[in-house]
């Protein structure tokens, strides 16, 4: 099973005198790591009560997989192409498609996907139960 890692959380608030606050913490971003940033910025009087804007940023491997688990069946096949199109329709930016490939390489070596075809025309399709592919 993979599991989605935070890998680095930014987070923005602002008060009603127009001041702006921006806090990043990257690494091992856990929820009591958070709950603890947002308390310190409490203290700080950074927060008025409104939070502006909150980024999690995924690793491109879980952002891929998320892909999968959330747009392939077990009876769908799909190819590095198609993800990599759903990959940039959603999260709006580029990926370079042996970046994709790779990724989908080693999804099929940890038995989450079956590959199938030649070299040039891989195609993939989920093997796993789809509650293991659930977060």
């Amino acid at each position: 099973m993979v599991k989605s890692r935070v890998q680095k959380i930014q987070i923005e608030v602002s008060n009603g005198d127009g001041d702006k606050l921006t806090v990043s913490l990257e690494g091992g971003v856990t929820r009591e790591k958070v709950v603890q940033l947002l308390d310190i910025i409490d203290l700080m009087g950074g927060i008025s009560g409104r939070v502006v804007r909150s980024i999690v940023k995924k690793s491109k491997f879980a952002r891929i997989f998320e892909i999968i688990r959330n747009h392939h069946s077990a009876f769908d096949w799909f190819s590095s192409k198609n993800v990599k199109s759903e990959y940039e329709k959603e999260f709006g930016e580029k990926i370079e498609q042996s970046t994709v490939s790779t990724y989908l390489s080693r999804l099929s070596s940890m038995r989450l996907l079956v590959k199938a075809g030649s070299r040039r025309s891989w195609k993939y399709r989920c093997i796993a139960p789809r509650k293991l592919l659930s977060p």
